[in-house]
């Protein structure tokens, strides 16, 4: 926690990710605050995913704080 306030949830999917969508759709009806990385626009944040997923590009990558 930074000043009280929770680090915020990152999520990053595609656009096309069913799985991604069934998350940020959750996330929403929970009415959590996160920020959505389209991974298919930023290649940093595809290489990122990669590197946590042991080379494999998978959304959603979910990243608490």
């Amino acid at each position: 926690m930074t000043g009280g306030q929770p680090l915020p949830i990152r999520m990053y999917a595609r656009p096309d990710c069913e799985d991604s969508e069934l998350a940020r759709n959750r996330l929403r009806e929970l009415g959590i605050p996160f920020i959505e990385i389209n991974i298919e626009e930023d290649e940093e944040a595809a290489q990122y995913v990669e590197r946590l997923n042991r080379g494999f590009r998978s959304t959603p990558t979910i990243v608490f704080g």
